[in-house]
C-alpha cells in the first residue's frame, strides 16, 4: 500500500475572466471541475490518502465508504449516507463505581472479526474502498493496515475523516 503521508496542495492556475488573459491563482480544486476529476481518477488508489474534495470525486466514481468507528460513535457523531459501518473496535457498556458513584462506562475492545466482517461486505479484494473514522486517524490507520495485510488493493484513507468531510459536504455529499 502507498504511504499514508499528507501532501501539500498547490493551487491551480487558470486564465483570468474578463478577457485580461493574466493568470489567476485559484484554490478551487474541487468537484465537479472536469480537470480536477480527471486528476483525482488518475492519482488513486496509488495516492492512498484523499482530502475532502478528492473524497467527493472518488465517491462519485464508485468508491465505497467504510466507516470503522465503533457503532456507538458511528450513530452518535454523524455519518456519511450509505456508509458501511464495520467497527474495528467493539464497545461494551458497563456500570462501574467511580469515586463512590455509579457511572456508565464504555469499554472498547478489538474486534477479532473485523477483516472477516469486511470480507462479507466487500468480498472482492479489488473493491475500491475509502476508509474513515471521525478524525481519519484514531481507527482508520489500523483498519487500513489490517485490510492491506488481508490483500485488499484499492484502499484510500480519508484525510481528516468524517469531521473534515462534514465541514464541506452534507451526509449525502452535497456541498454546504
Amino acid at each position: 500500500m502507498a504511504s499514508l503521508r499528507a501532501r501539500t496542495v498547490r493551487p491551480v492556475v487558470r486564465t483570468a475572466a474578463l478577457g485580461t488573459g493574466a493568470p489567476v491563482a485559484s484554490a478551487s480544486r474541487q468537484y465537479p471541475d472536469p480537470a480536477f476529476i480527471a486528476e483525482v481518477k488518475a492519482a488513486f488508489p496509488a495516492k492512498a490518502v484523499a482530502d475532502p474534495e478528492e473524497v467527493r470525486v472518488l465517491y462519485s466514481e464508485g468508491y465505497n465508504w467504510l466507516d470503522v468507528r465503533p457503532t456507538v460513535e458511528f450513530e452518535d457523531q454523524g455519518k456519511m449516507r450509505n456508509a458501511v459501518n464495520v467497527p474495528i473496535l467493539k464497545t461494551i457498556r458497563k456500570l462501574e463505581t467511580v469515586n463512590g458513584k455509579m457511572e456508565r462506562i464504555i469499554e472498547k475492545i478489538p474486534n477479532p472479526e473485523f477483516v472477516a466482517q469486511v470480507s462479507k461486505k466487500f468480498p472482492k479484494k479489488d473493491t475500491p474502498i475509502m476508509i474513515g473514522c471521525l478524525d481519519g486517524k484514531t481507527y482508520s490507520i489500523e483498519a487500513l493496515v489490517q485490510l492491506d495485510e488481508a490483500g485488499y488493493t484499492s484502499l484510500v484513507g480519508i484525510l481528516g475523516g468524517w469531521d473534515e468531510v462534514s465541514k464541506t459536504f452534507t451526509p449525502s455529499l452535497m456541498r454546504k
